[in-house]
């Protein structure tokens, strides 16, 4: 009888260590747990376009010397070039950059690349835009066989628009303002070409001061 209590006792006590050593290593878990440092947040990734320039979707803006600003995509360069038609007071020309790269290392003569182009000429008799088209059609490359002058508002300024054609497709929009006659070309290979769409953004930025 007395070995039988003996017993029992060892039993109590065996019983009493298991559950001490499941809640001690139940406390140790959770501390441990709870002083873990945070999963590092995962960066977000720059999307980068089939040619390896970046999207931004950024701007800049371009103002002449009479006080004209517009907007264009950063995806393009503005060049002002060497004044070799002395009609114009003003001319620059927007080159998407990666095809004004590639014609300024060119080591072989090539024709230059499409672009957005910017001619401010002096108007001091205040012309409508169509007369002044019609009058110099030889200098803006303005012929009426591909069509007439359509009418087109810029700037909330009455204007024309028309096509022409030449090494590349073009179309051009017109309208005078402040003495000036601002005309706005753009040429292209394919009529879904971006710089048809960007050169419409353009116009639609256009304001003068």
């Amino acid at each position: 009888m007395e070995e039988q209590q003996q017993h029992n006792k060892v039993l109590v006590f065996a019983l009493v260590g298991v559950a001490l050593l499941l809640v001690v290593g139940g406390v140790y878990y959770l501390t441990t747990r709870s002083g873990e440092s945070p999963a590092p947040e995962t960066e977000e990734e720059i999307t980068e376009e089939p040619g390896g320039g970046i999207t931004t979707g950024g701007t800049e803006m371009f103002e002449t010397a009479s006080g004209l600003t517009f907007t264009y995509p950063d995806t393009y360069t503005a060049v002002s070039p060497e004044m070799l038609d002395l009609s114009a007071e003003e001319v620059v020309n927007l080159f998407d950059k990666d095809d004004y790269r590639e014609l300024m290392e060119s080591t072989e003569p090539r024709e230059g690349p499409t672009a957005i182009t910017l001619q401010v000429f002096d108007n001091p008799e205040n012309q409508a835009a169509g007369e002044w088209i019609m009058e110099h059609a030889q200098t803006v490359n303005y012929n009426p066989d591909l069509g007439r002058l359509q009418p087109r508002e810029i700037a909330r300024e009455d204007g024309v628009a028309y096509r022409f054609t030449g090494l590349y497709e073009g179309d051009a929009a017109a309208f005078t303002a402040g003495g000036k006659l601002y005309l706005f070309t753009v040429t292209w290979m394919g009529p879904n070409d971006q710089i048809r769409e960007d050169f419409e953004g353009v116009l639609s930025s256009i304001s003068v001061n």
